[in-house]
């Protein structure tokens, strides 16, 4: 799923977004998921934005954090990749309270994520090399 399979059969037909721009970034998921401590909860929007302002050196990279976390925090990721990774026990992830259903459904406002130690194991291994 990781590698092999395009992350767009994921989603619905004519679901719209670029899951495959997603799916280009997911060494760098991969690694901000592989430094975090296990069992220990983190704010998803400002993970991924923290990761953003790493690689954000600069200005046409700065504007490019703000569509990589619309599509990490709207798209395929926290839709169906997110679920995906629960499932198979490498993290785990909650909703503010108060989210109407068709948004948790569709993973619309993650607030946090923890990953498991069985997932911190498994992304330590997906790490790309180059990075």
């Amino acid at each position: 799923m990781w590698t092999e399979t395009s992350w767009e059969k994921f989603l619905a037909p004519y679901s719209g977004g670029r899951p495959e721009w997603a799916q280009a970034r997911r060494g760098d998921i991969a690694l901000l998921f592989s430094q975090c401590e296990p069992e220990k909860a983190y704010l998803f929007k400002e993970e991924l934005n923290q990761l953003g302002m790493e690689m954000a050196d600069t200005e046409d990279k700065f504007v490019d954090n703000f569509i990589m976390m619309a599509e990490f925090t709207l798209g395929v990721f926290a839709e169906r990749i997110m679920s995906a990774l629960r499932l198979f026990g490498l993290l785990d992830f909650g909703f503010a309270g108060g989210r109407d259903k068709y948004f948790v459904r569709h993973g619309v406002g993650i607030a946090w994520f923890s990953v498991s130690e069985f997932g911190k194991k498994i992304f330590d291994v997906l790490v790309p090399e180059e990075q």
